[in-house]
């Protein structure tokens, strides 16, 4: 994590399908102020509470309007707006692009999961390509955690 020679703060990220909410630890917006003490962070009217890994609360009385920039194997994409992001007093390595970020991209989780968990075997998908498999199709199963994780990863880089 550094400042660069542009003045842009660069903090690891993770998308977090699971999080309603872009959010910004305390100690990132420590370092964000030291880059721009410019920006400002207005108490939300009410607070918001959300839940951390782990399911842990955590509890959002701030946010920011942010310009993110996320790195992705096609180049930088940046938002056209900034975005607000939630200001949490806790422990996190990373900056967690939630669903109104990625919605902000074009990136609609709920279809993608949904296409995920629907998929089915080339007879009845309406797929005009054969896949050629002289074996039926593994029976279904729920995706973990890190099959979702890695699903809403490519979708990412494919949809910037």
């Amino acid at each position: 994590m550094h400042r660069d020679d542009n003045g842009v703060l660069e903090l690891p990220c993770c998308p977090d399908s699971g999080s309603d909410h872009t959010v910004i630890s305390r100690s990132h917006w420590g370092l964000l102020i030291a880059a721009d003490p410019n920006v400002q962070q207005p108490l939300l009217d009410t607070p918001v509470q959300c839940l951390a890994f782990g399911s842990y609360p955590v509890v959002a009385r701030t946010q920011a309007l942010l310009h993110a920039l996320i790195h992705t194997a096609a180049g930088p994409v940046e938002s056209a707006e900034a975005v607000p992001c939630l200001v949490v007093d806790m422990v996190d390595d990373e900056f967690i692009i939630g669903r109104d970020l990625l919605a902000t991209l074009g990136i609609d989780v709920d279809r993608q999961l949904e296409q995920l968990a629907t998929h089915r075997d080339d007879e009845t998908s309406d797929d005009p390509f054969s896949l050629g498999a002289d074996e039926p199709p593994a029976e279904r199963r729920a995706a973990t955690d890190d099959e979702v994780r890695a699903a809403v990863g490519v979708q990412i880089e494919t949809a910037l």
